[in-house]
Order: structure tokens, then sequence, then C-alpha cells
């Protein structure tokens, strides 16, 4: 009977049990290290793996945390029954990809909130050891790290000539001291520690340049970034922390059904920071931050907290996303230029690589990162020989191929090129209600409202029982104005799939639309009814209950809402007007605040903390949050109406009536402008243009 071994990485539980070929192969893949602790069967002595004869290429010293002298070690590593050659990796056996071609959707808690776009690719346990060695590989276990036969091994090429970029090392990383038995981190501190870490992936394809993030996996030069940021690319360079670069040699694997790629990057291995991989996944609510290294904005460091975490199957149900492997919701804003990214733990850790994002019309975005538990069998199945860029996805040329470069000419706001991409997948498969659904939201994106009806209407045809194509179809109904079509298509898909909480969150916006706010709130209940922890379902119902003037139930929506997601800006927004409507003003202030923190950019913001300075009588502020206001939005006509009344009542009847003035050109219906320059005039004694001012506020609905 072969050996049967078990390996320690930290935490209560043991991995294994491997045989003795599985534990030379976790070896070689860095994911068993000399330190790491080892035993023979269920009742062996925990030993250091160094002490295991054999298993690793040369001897390794005894690590500073070896526990005391060494014990009488277990019998030599066997060597491996000889087999008629190597093992073969077939081709997976697995569907085919299929990328999001699809209407968007917010993907919150349990259920799926089916909106007006398309899904944007952009395409992570135990504590850190602070104090480890330099050359240490990444300790990278999964619960069962057993190789999966789906996972193809590209062929070899001869290693590259080794080239070195004559530039300065990066500054190590500082050790971060621990608490007890568990190190959590500040965000500032996690983002000293991780930083280093990060990499931009910049390549050139055949058309165009593209760019994504990546981490350091281990000293080899083993770069993890997802697929779809180096597919096609024939060149690369890595971009380090410290802003010199190194050559791309080539790809160690590619795995396009789970959106991970491995690259080789040869450089001094001063500059190489591995980070280490979480042994399971997070738990929901655990909090986590996702770094990125975008053109123009390198290590950039956004944080946020797990949603939940689905696997890629429960999201292809739901939303027709195929991407085969577990998948990390979060509230952690992800960009584009995150694409490849970690996403890291409090303590550290890679739980996942940020992979995609959904960005719902009126809402922030939904984002998802392939969990880092999906890599230790990658690493067991990845080349050890770079192969030669171009990486190419084996199923192109094929329908889903086509719906998935349709999706990133989406991405990148090239609609024709997706049209064009959706023609030819239509041209392969004339029944594909999915290419029919992906070209109708491409006709959607240009605004071309009706294209995108004829399409679902096919999809439809094709597919009676799609409620994606009803929820679809409902989105182009809703931008052209025609709720009551909107309503009947939501209402089909309800029909088709009554557990779908997108489909009522779709419906009561439609309902809030038409002012039936009663509506409105009987479907966002029975959208949390369904999913309890969708924050935008609740941040909607109490858009309903403010439009009610019930402004305690809409606080108490809004503050469920920024409980479940503590970055929806919005709620914030909406929350801190509740609190001016009920004339809580420095609650409306605080809030105001929090929201502009979140959304620095978020003119509306500014404008209603502008209002409550001003109804609490400090004019000075007001005026300064209404020219920020200003500043961020020039075309915002409302604040320079209220603007002009914050001249007018600090006594500068001419500000006023220049701010008001440019109010009117912005907006020739804005009552309000016309009443504050009323008042303005009155104040320089001017009762004629006074009189005709109120006169025209009237006649526009001005009431005081």
């Amino acid at each position: 009977m072969a050996a049967q071994w078990f390996y320690h990485t930290g935490g209560d539980w043991q991995s294994g049990p491997v045989d003795s070929r599985e534990l030379r192969r976790l070896a070689e893949a860095g994911v068993v290290r000399p330190d790491t602790l080892v035993r023979q069967g269920d009742s062996g002595r925990w030993v250091h793996a160094e002490h295991i004869r054999g298993l690793f290429q040369r001897s390794t010293a005894p690590s500073s945390s070896s526990l005391g002298a060494t014990p009488p070690g277990p019998p030599p590593l066997p060597s491996p029954v000889p087999e008629s050659g190597a093992p073969s990796r077939g081709v997976s056996e697995k569907p085919e990809r299929v990328w999001p071609v699809t209407w968007a959707a917010i993907i919150v808690g349990s259920g799926t909130v089916l909106l007006l776009l398309w899904a944007l690719v952009f395409r992570g346990g135990s504590e850190p050891q602070q104090k480890a060695e330099k050359d240490q590989p990444p300790l990278a276990v999964a619960q069962s790290a057993e190789p999966r036969s789906s996972a193809p091994a590209p062929q070899a090429v001869p290693q590259p000539t080794k080239t070195t970029p004559a530039a300065a090392p990066a500054a190590e990383p500082k050790p971060v001291p621990a608490t007890g038995n568990v190190t959590i981190l500040e965000l500032a501190d996690l983002a000293e520690l991780v930083g280093p870490s990060v990499v931009q992936v910049n390549v050139t394809r055949p058309e165009e340049a593209a760019h994504g993030s990546g981490f350091v996996l281990d000293k080899q030069g083993t770069i993890v970034t997802n697929f779809h940021v180096i597919e096609d690319a024939t060149a690369g360079r890595i971009v380090f922390s410290d802003r010199t670069s190194a050559p791309i040699t080539g790809y160690l694997g590619v795995w396009p059904e789970k959106d991970i790629a491995l690259v080789r990057v040869e450089c001094p291995p001063e500059k190489l920071h591995p980070l280490r991989l979480a042994t399971s996944a997070p738990r929901q609510g655990e909090r986590v931050a996702a770094f990125g290294s975008p053109p123009g904005l390198q290590q950039s460091v956004s944080d946020g907290i797990v949603s939940a975490v689905r696997g890629g199957k429960e999201l292809l149900a739901l939303c027709a996303i195929d991407v085969d492997a577990l998948l990390i919701q979060t509230t952690t804003p992800f960009s584009r230029g995150n694409s490849g990214g970690p996403l890291v733990d409090m303590k550290g850790m890679v739980v996942g690589v940020n992979t995609l994002t959904f960005r719902p019309v009126g809402s922030e975005d939904v984002n998802f990162a392939v969990a880092a538990v999906e890599l230790p069998p990658l690493l067991l199945a990845k080349n050890e020989t770079p192969s030669p860029l171009p990486a190419r996805d084996p199923t192109a040329g094929g329908v889903r191929w086509f719906l998935r470069r349709a999706a990133a000419h989406m991405d990148a706001g090239k609609y024709d090129r997706a049209i064009a991409d959706c023609n030819e997948a239509i041209r392969l498969d004339p029944k594909s209600a999915l290419a029919y659904c992906g070209r109708g939201d491409a006709y959607y994106s240009k605004g071309d409202y009706d294209s995108a009806i004829a399409d679902c209407n096919e999809a439809i045809r094709l597919d009676p029982k799609s409620a994606l194509a009803y929820c679809g179809r409902a989105t182009a109904y809703f931008w052209k104005d025609d709720y009551d079509s909107a309503i009947a298509d939501y209402t089909e898909a309800i029909r088709l799939n009554p557990k779908d909480a997108g489909a009522y969150f779709g419906r009561s916006l439609a309902y809030f639309a038409k002012g039936d706010d009663d509506s409105a709130i009987a479907d966002y209940t029975e959208a949390i009814r369904v999913d309890p922890k969708n924050a935008f379902a609740y941040y909607g119902r109490g858009r309903a209950y403010y439009s009610k003037h019930d402004y305690d139930l809409a606080i108490g929506d809004y503050s469920e809402a920024i409980r479940l997601n503590p970055t929806l800006a919005l709620a914030y927004f909406w929350r801190g007007d509740a609190y001016h409507s009920k004339r809580d003003y420095d609650s409306s202030i605080a809030d105001y605040t929090e929201a502009m923190r979140l959304d620095p950019k978020d003119a509306d913001a500014y404008f209603g903390r502008g209002h409550a300075y001003f109804a609490k009588g400090d004019n000075d502020s007001a005026l300064a949050d209404y020219t920020e206001a200003i500043r961020l939005d020039p075309t915002f006509a409302l604040a320079y109406s209220w603007r002009g009344l914050a001249y007018c009542a600090k006594g500068d009847d001419d500000s006023a009536i220049a701010d008001c003035n440019e109010a009117i050109r912005l907006d020739p219906k804005n009552a309000d402008a016309y009443y504050f320059r009323g008042m303005a005039y009155q104040g320089k004694g001017q009762r004629a243009a006074a009189e005709t001012d109120f006169a025209q506020a009237k006649r526009l609905g001005y009431k005081p």
C-alpha cells in the first residue's frame, strides 16, 4: 500500500492524505515548503518537510521556526512506482466557457437584480508569516490540493534567455507586528505590506495595447493575472511598484474557463515579494481590500466586505455568466485596471483574483473575484518552462469565443465591433438566444432601443422560457418610457422564475417611475423576502417611502442598506435628504459628508450639504459647498440658483443676480432662480425688475 502523507500549513486542520508522488509535486509547486510540517500516516510524528530525504532537490538548512532538535524522522520518501510515460492531461471535459454576453445584473445576496447593462468583464485562512525569509515561496494550499484533470497544460518551449533590467530594487515591505495569534491589519498597514507585491501588466495585441494588474506568487517570477488580460498578447511587460519593468518571457498556464493565467517574468529576485494564498474562502461579511495597478493609478487600493461566496454555476443559472470557479462577491470597488490584481483579507492573505464587475444604472458596482482556493490545482498543472506568447483560448473561433470577444468590445465601448461579433456568433448558430441577447444589449448601449427589443423578441422566440430575455426586453421598454410594457415583461419573468429577486427589483423600478409608490414598495418587499441581504432593494424601498413623505421608514431602509453595504454612497445621500426633511440638519450633514467621502466627485452631495448648512444659517459653509458642486458640475443650474440665495442672505445682491442669471441660462424653467433673483433685485431697490421675476417664478410653479 502506498505511503499516505499529511501536511500542516497553519490553522486548526491538516491537509491530506496524499501519496508520495503527490507530495513531491506539492513540493515542486511550492505548496509544501522546507519548513512545512508533514507526517506519515494518521499516527506519525510531525516533522519539517526538509527532513524527508529525497523530497527536495537540494539540502535545506533548518528554518528558524524549527521545533528544537530534529526528532527521529520517518522513513525516506519512497520513489514513485515507475509508469509507462508521463500522466496525460487531456482536453477538459467541462463545458466550453461562455463569457457574460447578456443584460447586466446586480448580483446581491442570493438573488439577481437584472438591470440595464452589459456585464463588464474586468477581467483572494491562515495567518501570514510576517517574518518569512525573502526566498520562501508562497503558501498556496487549498483544502484539497488534488490536481484537476480539466486543467490543460500548455506545451513547454525552450527556456528563454534570462534578461535583467538595470533598475534599483524595490524596498522590502515592513513587517507589521501581530496581536495574539492573528494579525489584523489597518488598511494603511495592509497597503504597505501588500503594495510591493502588486504589479501592472502591460501587453501589446495586434490591434491595440492593453493593461491589467497581477501579483507576485513566488521567487521564480510567477505572476498571477486574469486570462483576459493577456489573451492574444504578442508581447508584454511587468511594471513593479518602484516603476521599473521587466519583460514577460512567456506563460506557464492559462485556464480561460476560470479567467486565470500564470506568466513568467525574468528579473532580480529582490524585486519579487510573493504573497501568500488563503487556504479557504473568506466568510460573508469579512473585510477585504482590492489592489491594482492601472495606468496612471499605480498601487491603488480600495476596501469593502465579502457579500457572498458563490459557485460559478449558480451565476450561470441566474444571469448567463459562465465562470467555472468559486467566486467571491464583494462590495470592494474594482476599476478596469484592477483586473488580475489580488483581493486580500486584513491578515494579508490573498483570498481572490479581481475578475469581473457589474455596473447597474444608478447604482454602485457589484464585483467578483475568483477565489484563491482555485489556484493550487492550477499550480500543480502549470508548466515549468514558459511557452511563448500569444496565449489563446482553445475555443477561439467558436460561438462562445465570439460572444466573449463581443463582451470585451462592450467593455471598451466599441459597440459596433460587439455587434459584428454577435453577428458572427448568430451566423455560426442561428438558434443562439444568448447571441441575440448580446447583440440586443449592444444596440441598447448605442441607444437603439427598437433594435434591442427586436433582438430580445427573437431570443424569446428561440427560448420562450428565458426569464433573462424578458428582463432584457423590459429594460429596453423602460428606457423608452414604456413602463406598462416593462411591467408586463418583468411580470412574465417572475412567472418563469418566482425566486428571481432581480425581476421584482426591475418591476419595482418601473412602478416607481410611474409614480405608483405602493406597488413599488410591494415589489421591493418581495425582492427582500427572496433575498434578505439585497442592499439595493432596501435602498429602493427607502426611495419609495421617501416619495410618500414617510421619512422614518425611509431612514430605516436606508440604514439597513448601509448595514448590508457600508460603501453604498447613494444610501448615505438619500438618508441625509430624509434627515434634512425632518429638520435634523446635523445628521443630514453627517450623511452627506460620508457620501462625499465615498464618492468625492458627487456634486449632489455637496449641494445637499450646502442646503443643510444654509438651513442652519451657516451661509459661508453653504457658499463653499455650492461652489464645490458647481466646480464638479458646471451645468448644475440649481447649485447656481441656491448659491445666489446664499449670497442674497449675506447681502451680496450683485453676486446673487449673477448666479441666478447663469442658472436661468442653463435652465430657463428654473422657477427658484427667477424668485431668488427677484429677491436680489428687491434688495437693491429695483421693484419693477423684482415684480417681473416674481411673476415669472409663479408662472413656472414656484411655491415658497
